[in-house]
């Protein structure tokens, strides 16, 4: 998987994570059945790893692959920053 490919599947779950998960938020008349709801994370996830696995298939022009230190350091930096700004925003849950 590549930098492209990478990128494109964390917007796409960025954005569709926390409509997902707002769906089955307790406590709140949903305008869906729990039905529907769970037909729409399926429909989701099915659609998230199309787009995962398509943008696999980039040719690596378009979709390079970096070295596993670039992406180690990819990957700290995230963890890094996520942690960071639930820090300066006093963000409660999560992972970090």
């Amino acid at each position: 998987m590549g930098i492209t490919g990478i990128i494109i599947s964390a917007a796409i779950a960025g954005v569709g994570i926390p409509l997902v998960t707002m769906m089955f938020t307790p406590g709140v008349k949903h305008k869906y059945s729990i039905w529907i709801r769970i037909a729409i994370m399926i429909v989701f996830v099915v659609v998230w790893m199309g787009v995962f696995t398509g943008a696999a298939m980039l040719p690596a022009v378009i979709n390079p692959a970096l070295n596993r230190y670039a992406y180690l350091v990819l990957g700290l930096l995230s963890a890094g920053g996520s942690w960071w700004y639930k820090r300066r925003f006093n963000i409660t849950g999560g992972l970090f």
